[in-house]
């Protein structure tokens, strides 16, 4: 009876006077208020801002790389969030700018976050850089733009690179021309690219405009 006791005044001592879920608490089943709460808050505003960034929730869940359930799960209440978890579906919603998001989300959630682990983080990092290496997740508009015009100068380039190569072409006016006209779009475009792209994904780097 003692063990009982003491064991019902330390899971009352977790949580503070502000109403605070203790951690013992944070993983299992999401009673029905705070389900209803966490729907009204955290759903809701989640499922606006990712209808509004134009995903599904299977789409969403590829981009951010979790499962399909844990976005129904997070939209309904019936999941207790991870800060780590919502700051990479503010990263995938709003690339550009996902800070103001993820702190909306974050404060959303109130009392019901769960506390991110070192174990968990890393997770999410190992498949957010899978996810980008793949293409699903997507990159800030600018570093998007630049990678795309850089790739496109190095392929022109490329390919004046490989006419130059061609038996007889500094002797046919044509090829010559084709070939100039390739030079001039590959420096136009990384003009426009400005300076070469290196991107450190995990271990896997990316880098762009750095060819001849």
């Amino acid at each position: 009876m003692r063990q009982v006791i003491t064991r019902a005044s330390r899971a009352e001592s977790d949580s503070d006077s502000r109403g605070r879920i203790s951690h013992a608490d944070r993983a299992g089943a999401v009673p029905a208020a705070e389900r209803e709460q966490l729907a009204a808050t955290l759903g809701a505003l989640l499922r606006r801002e990712r209808r509004a960034a134009g995903y599904g929730t299977r789409r969403l869940a590829m981009a951010v790389a979790c499962a399909r359930s844990t976005i129904t799960r997070l939209e309904s209440g019936q999941q207790r969030p991870r800060e780590c978890t919502l700051r990479y579906i503010a990263s995938v919603l709003d690339p550009d700018h996902p800070r103001p998001l993820a702190d909306r989300l974050v404060a959303a959630a109130g009392a019901s976050l769960r506390p991110d682990t070192p174990g968990t983080i890393r997770q999410h990092r190992i498949r957010a850089n899978a996810a980008i290496l793949a293409g699903r997740r997507p990159l800030s508009s600018d570093l998007t733009r630049r990678l795309l015009l850089h790739r496109r100068a190095d392929a022109a380039a490329r390919e004046a690179g490989r006419l130059v190569d061609t038996p007889g072409a500094l002797d046919d006016p044509v090829l010559l021309d084709r070939i100039l006209a390739l030079r001039e779009t590959a420096c136009a475009l990384r003009s426009q690219a400005g300076p070469p792209v290196t991107l450190r994904v995990g271990k896997v780097e990316i880098r762009a405009g750095w060819g001849a």
